[in-house]
């Protein structure tokens, strides 16, 4: 009697993972492969089983963003929009599809050094050569 009771809980845990993998919760599964309040509880509390739910789940997410991911690849290529995956990869992880600056590189502009200097409001009016217009009004 408890193989037979065993062994119907088993056929169950099995439809509760095929149908968590379709996106329904929990609850909804046990209520619709028939679980009792007490299969469902002992289900919940079932750490190996709950492992076993986390997995497939992973497994179906992995799945499916592998699927969204190459549908649009081929979306924004045949569209030619593949800048908008561009910047989103960017955004995602900076480190790893954001340009790459080279912090030695030669920002001169060929050779012409540039030179900024802040000066104050009063350092410009004692400069001969800076006329100050105010106006009127």
């Amino acid at each position: 009697m408890q193989d037979l009771l065993s062994s119907k809980l088993n056929i169950k845990k099995q439809q509760i993972i095929n149908l968590i993998t379709l996106g329904l919760d929990f609850a909804k599964c046990c209520l619709i492969v028939g679980c009792t309040d007490e299969e469902t509880e002992l289900l919940k509390n079932d750490k190996e089983f709950q492992k076993e739910l986390e997995i497939r789940v992973a497994f179906e997410e992995s799945r499916l963003l592998k699927i969204h991911r190459e549908t649009s690849i081929k979306l924004a290529k045949e569209k030619d929009i593949i800048n908008g995956v561009q910047w989103k990869l960017k955004r995602l992880n900076p480190s790893k599809w954001g340009r790459k600056y080279n912090d030695n590189a030669d920002l001169s502009g060929g050779g012409i050094n540039i030179k900024l200097e802040l000066v104050s409001k009063d350092d410009l009016l004692k400069d001969n050569s800076v006329e100050v217009h105010k106006k009127d009004g």
